[in-house]
């Protein structure tokens, strides 16, 4: 008994490290938090870090800075900055943890159907065409952080499905539902479709309505359990209405089409731009998608399969997509939470596989073809992913390293910096600056108090620098003289910066 206790402890070792070894070399590739890239320069991303630092140092996040996404987004990056304040180090061990949570998930919904050496030959692909694609974006996501939140809900259906015909839901499902709910819900709460239609194949499994009920009273106490640290946190501090202000009406009436971004959209307008969104998101992430139809035509047809064993995966894919873009906004990234489907396309590719070799297609226990797999994924992530290009900059062919070195050399104990025209460029990052102003970056949102209370700040002269992207209004020479400009060419895109200094004599 004891001898099989420390066989099976090792085997799991290994199939950790397994784990750790694809997250860490692949995500190398795909992430430009990743020390192969001199940056991660993605603006929200740097938006995200400059709230979860400044949390971690006393700031009333929503109260005294404001930025529109969930709080254990920005207590997670607050976490990367105690690793390292002044670049992506701590992001970048963030992503890869994640990671290895996301691979185990997709082992286990793997091994449902497949056979061991088989799901750990595809794990590798699997990972790569998720995370090598255009919906990945530049790394940082608060969609990334959801991902093992929504791929656990995914192991629990396909293996309820799969294994219990008509029988209920087991209550720790629920709660293990619930729970994965409540977090996403408190990083970007768009993702809640998912988890409704979660709470609709257990109402098609449930005996009774009596039986649904208490399930659904299950599931709600256990999604607000990850919410009441932040409802004591705001509570005590008295900003729950802060909270609520920038982290629900700003993003359902002032950042979708529901409100100041209203165009009047009928019902049929709403129905044919969402399907023309899922149409070019087919095309533009082409490398997973196409393993989320696969997957949904294999359980839809699969021989001896239950009603709902064939439906959930579609059931699943239609309540996500609409809660990720009935509110009319679309964003690359948005798109990222659908490669939870794409496991199902590897499982069919997998059986197919298998048929064929009428065998594991690794062999139990041998790691030479997972190895073998892993370093095809690898070549096949740097083929595919968008940030490619982006391996060959050096720190100073960004402008970041030259406007963090101006500000250095001018030696000030705690500067101060706002960042005007664009979203957080990464100049707080890279100068590890903690923003002091409530609008500490340029919003995309349809609030004019954005632009009156940053012309505010640099009229009174509020910070030690300002930093802008592109044109920039006349009175700021009054207070600030510009210390440094760089024309930086990003890809396809070109900006120039502008680094101003405030005039001594304010």
């Amino acid at each position: 008994m004891i001898k099989d206790t420390f066989r099976s402890a090792y085997r799991e070792r290994r199939l950790f490290l397994y784990f750790a070894a694809v997250s860490f070399l692949l995500l190398l590739i795909c992430t430009r938090s990743s020390f192969l890239y001199p940056y991660n320069n993605w603006d929200d991303a740097n938006s995200y870090f400059s709230m979860g630092k400044s949390m971690f140092r006393g700031t009333v996040i929503y109260r005294d800075l404001f930025d529109q996404k969930g709080p254990y987004l920005y207590f997670l990056y607050g976490l990367c900055s105690l690793v390292s304040y002044t670049d992506f180090t701590g992001v970048f061990l963030m992503e890869v943890i994640l990671g290895i949570l996301d691979l185990a998930c997709m082992y286990g919904i793997l091994r449902l159907y497949l056979k061991k050496g088989t799901a750990l030959s595809l794990l590798p692909f699997v990972f790569g065409v998720s995370f090598s694609s255009f919906s990945f974006y530049w790394g940082g996501c608060a969609e990334e952080i959801c991902l093992p939140f929504l791929l656990l809900p995914m192991y629990i259906v396909l293996r309820h499905e799969k294994n219990a015909s008509r029988a209920p839901y087991a209550w720790d499902e629920i709660i293990a539902a619930g729970l994965c709910c409540g977090f996403s819900a408190c990083v970007k709460f768009t993702l809640l479709g998912y988890y409704f239609a979660f709470m609709v194949l257990v109402m098609f499994h449930s005996k009774g309505i009596l039986r649904f009920l208490k399930s659904c009273a299950v599931f709600l106490i256990a999604m607000a359990v990850p919410a009441l640290p932040w409802i004591a946190y705001f509570g005590i501090i008295g900003a729950l209405d802060d909270w609520y202000r920038v982290y629900v009406y700003t993003n359902v009436f002032l950042y979708s089409t529901f409100g100041a971004n209203d165009k009047g959209e009928s019902l049929y307008d709403k129905v044919y731009n969402m399907a023309k969104i899922l149409y070019w998101l087919f095309w533009d992430n082409f490398q997973y998608f196409v393993f989320v139809a696969a997957g949904m035509a294999f359980m839809l047809f699969r021989k001896h399969a239950a009603l709902l064993e064939r439906l959930c995966l579609i059931i699943l894919f239609g309540f996500t997509f609409l809660g990720i873009y009935i509110g009319g906004s679309h964003l690359p990234y948005y798109a990222f939470p659908l490669t939870v489907f794409a496991p199902a396309g590897f499982i069919a590719a997998g059986t197919a596989a298998e048929k064929i070799l009428k065998k594991d297609m690794a062999g139990t226990g041998r790691l030479l073809i997972p190895a073998a797999c892993t370093a095809a994924a690898l070549v096949l992530v740097f083929v595919l992913t968008p940030n490619r290009y982006y391996l060959s900059y050096g720190k100073e062919d960004v402008f970041l390293s030259r406007f963090a070195g101006d500000i250095k050399r001018d030696g000030l104990e705690e500067p101060t910096l706002l960042n005007y025209n664009c979203l957080d460029c990464g100049l707080y990052t890279a100068a590890g600056i903690v923003p002091t102003c409530y609008w500490f970056q340029t919003q995309t949102l349809p609030i004019e108090d954005v632009y009156i209370a940053q012309h505010g700040y640099m009229k009174e002269g509020a910070t030690d620098y300002v930093v802008v992207r592109d044109g920039y209004p006349e009175f700021l020479t009054e207070r600030y003289e510009e210390i440094d400009t760089f024309y930086q060419v990003m890809g396809e895109a070109e900006h120039e910066y502008h680094l101003f200094r405030r005039r001594d004599d304010r």
